[in-house]
């Protein structure tokens, strides 16, 4: 359980220390609002 915690933990802290977002498929209804907004994170 401790092993499962520790890898769990560094990937929550890579993903939050990360600059790369999630994102949906290309085929999604929703990309297009998802891209629109991208210039607005960076």
């Amino acid at each position: 359980m401790a092993q499962d915690a520790t890898v769990l933990y560094r990937m929550g802290l890579e993903l939050a220390n990360s600059r790369a977002w999630p994102n949906y498929r290309p085929t999604s209804e929703f990309r297009p609002v998802r891209d629109a907004s991208a210039a607005r994170r960076q």
